[in-house]
Parts: structure tokens; sequence; C-alpha cells
């Protein structure tokens, strides 16, 4: 099994151990509250990786696979605000004939 954040054995680390290590690290880089204390946890680290992934272009069944969840429907979901939608895609070909030399833009 290869774990994105193992234990030092190599074992899974519950969520108890791993808010443990979130707030250590957290409070190291002080990404901290007005409080002093670590700002984000397990569930939202999983969100922001979520995102970065749908930035950069994976679809939603592979995102569906690295996350874990059980079924494409939980991905589009929670993200599917993410993902571009069809005008974002006309605009990205749009771009791309106008980069293209000698080519002339359909409409």
């Amino acid at each position: 099994m290869n774990l994105v954040f193992p234990s030092r054995g190599g074992a899974v680390i519950g969520h108890a151990g791993m808010q443990r290590a979130l707030d250590i690290v957290e409070r190291h880089a002080k990404v901290v509250d007005g409080t002093g204390e670590a700002k984000y946890g397990p569930h939202a680290l999983g969100h922001f990786f979520a995102a970065r992934c749908i930035e950069r272009g994976l679809s939603p069944k592979r995102l569906q696979a690295l996350m874990g969840h059980g079924s494409i429907k939980m991905a589009c979901d929670v993200y599917g605000h993410l993902f571009s939608n069809l005008e974002d895609v006309h605009q990205r070909f749009a771009a791309g004939e106008i980069a293209v030399p000698g080519a002339r833009p359909h409409n």
C-alpha cells in the first residue's frame, strides 16, 4: 500500500495522529489562527489536494481514484463546481487556435 503519510513504521496513521502531525507542521510554519492554534486539519488538506488536481486538469474519474471515493458521483458532487464549464473549454480552444500560426478561428 502506498501511503502519503505513513507512520515511522510504515503503517496507517489514524485521524488523531494525523491532526497532531499537522498541528506541529502548521505551528512551525506559522499557519495559525489568532490564538496560535493550527488553522487546518486533514479534511482541509484533502480538499486542497483535490482542488490542485482539478486545477492541473485531472479528470473527475482520476480524482475519484486518487481520493479513494467509492463512486465518481461523490467526486462530482463535492468538487463539481471546480471543474471547467463548457464555456471555459470553448475559450481555451479559441485561444489555442489563435496561438497556432496560420490558423483561422472558427465560429
